[in-house]
């Protein structure tokens, strides 16, 4: 994570002039008080006092925060431990690790319901609020509702018309379980109802459930245009994908997924994804969507397909500088294609394909042979029969020398065959990163260069190749 130093700078800029109320586990809610010496007791008390005509900022001291609670007051009552509609910066003092703001279940189901608490909810008047270092736990969404205020059992944004901003927070063991086989329970940790997206940076997202024998729930469901970025997403499970943003602009950056699962698959509605790793998953990662491009990404040891086509014509997929390696299971593949409509298409270049059960698994034989799957300047352990392939500028079988994948470590070796191997791509301009965020462009001796060729696969070697002499004075 993070330091939280460059956003406290700028929110210090952003609220000139507005007052500070500070909150502690010991504090008291009355009038006349809530500075630091004399705080009030819950975040919800503070909030209510802050002014609705200037960004005012909460400073929450370490502790848990279980009580206190406010209905939201648009469309269906749901309880919530704090409910924004005004604009405010909501910081912890302390950071995520010690500072929880707890919902609670129902105490009649014990689970989702009318009487549950969600741990944090806003409204287009919280617009452009900033939400810093909180760890949100134990939030219950209603029980499988088709209203939107029923769903996000950590966290739900309700008509927003402008963005929400969620930094350095953990969301965990939150639930919207839907019952019955309804299609309410969208958002276990998140859910985003607006025409501006919550902007999430560095926030780890573990052991959310959403969905229980239905459909269409989702475990972080988000408006069209977000950024997550520098997120972590653990043991999450839905009953239908695990992020499902919308939008032509949405991004997924500088994260990692693990041993998740989705019923239809784990993601959808993300375009862009780059300097990711996926490890460990159990659902198929990219289900019946458009991606491209995905870049310098990491897929290891996932039990099901990274990338599925099926039942819809015309769907894209494209992997740039990625590395696929000891992806094993009874269902597991890199791609899978399903279906049998026309034009669906997987294009592979610079990347690495080694110790996968199979690169490529079709399962529907009346595919035709505009399907396609393209490698350019890759290396594959071999070519899967039966598939329309086209390969251009590829190694074949032979071992790619990775450091030492037992332990996890798939960066080449310092005599990969990965090395320098790797077609220049247009974005691939100075400034460009791989998964480690070391410069993409290397000479032989480890030296940024936009002169050189790029290696194949998520990292870029930056240890000298054998025989080049360094002059160390």
């Amino acid at each position: 994570m993070k330091s939280l130093l460059s956003i406290l700078c700028l929110v210090t800029v952003l609220t000139s002039g507005a007052s500070t109320y500070y909150v502690a586990t010991n504090g008291v809610d009355a009038v006349g008080r809530g500075s630091e010496a004399a705080p009030f007791k819950t975040i919800q008390y503070a909030v209510d006092q802050a002014s609705s005509s200037s960004t005012d900022t909460i400073r929450v001291q370490p502790g848990i925060y279980d009580e206190g609670g406010k209905e939201n007051v648009n469309g269906t009552p749901h309880t919530n431990r704090v409910m924004i509609s005004k604009r405010v910066n909501l910081e912890s003092v302390g950071g995520a690790s010690v500072t929880h703001i707890v919902g609670a279940p129902d105490p009649t189901t014990g689970t989702v319901g009318a009487g549950a608490i969600r741990c944090i909810y806003t409204d287009n008047g919280a617009a452009n609020s900033r939400i810093i270092g909180f760890t949100l736990r134990d939030g219950y969404g209603d029980d499988g509702s088709t209203d939107h205020n029923h769903r996000g059992g950590g966290f739900l944004q309700l008509n927003g018309q402008k963005y929400i901003y969620l930094y350095d927070c953990v969301i965990s063991n939150c639930h919207n379980i839907g019952v019955g086989g309804s299609s309410g329970g969208f958002g276990a940790g998140l859910y985003d109802f607006g025409s501006k997206p919550i902007w999430v940076e560095n926030t780890i997202f573990e052991n959310l459930k959403g969905g229980q024998g239905g459909k269409y729930y989702i475990a972080l469901k988000t408006a069209g245009g977000t950024t997550i970025t520098n997120c972590d997403f653990r043991d999450c499970s839905a009953s239908y994908y695990v992020i499902a943003p919308g939008g032509a602009t949405s991004r997924l950056l500088d994260s990692r997924m693990e041993r998740c699962s989705g019923g239809s698959g784990i993601i959808t509605g993300i375009p862009v994804v780059e300097r990711c790793a996926f490890c460990g998953n159990r659902s198929e990662i990219f289900y019946r969507a458009s991606l491209g491009p995905v870049r310098n990404c990491l897929f290891v040891s996932n039990t099901a397909a990274i990338v599925t086509l099926v039942d819809v014509s015309d769907k894209r997929a494209r992997f740039e500088n990625c590395t696929f390696a000891d992806n094993n299971g009874n269902n597991s593949s890199v791609v899978s294609i399903k279906g049998g409509n026309v034009n669906n298409q997987v294009a592979f270049v610079n990347c690495a394909l080694w110790g996968n059960t199979k690169d490529v698994n079709r399962t529907d034989k009346t595919w035709q042979e505009t399907h396609l799957v393209a490698y350019t300047n890759c290396l594959v352990e071999a070519y899967t029969e039966d598939v329309p392939e086209t390969h251009e500028g590829c190694i074949v079988g032979l071992n790619p020398r990775f450091v030492d994948p037992a332990s996890g470590n798939y960066r080449p070796r310092h005599n990969s065959p990965l090395r320098d191997k790797g077609l220049t791509l247009d974005w691939m301009t100075e400034g460009a990163i791989d998964l480690d965020g070391k410069p993409r462009r290397l000479d032989k001796r480890g030296k940024p260069t936009v002169s050189a060729l790029p290696d194949i696969g998520s990292y870029e070697c930056d240890i000298p190749k054998p025989g080049i002499a360094i002059l160390v004075k």
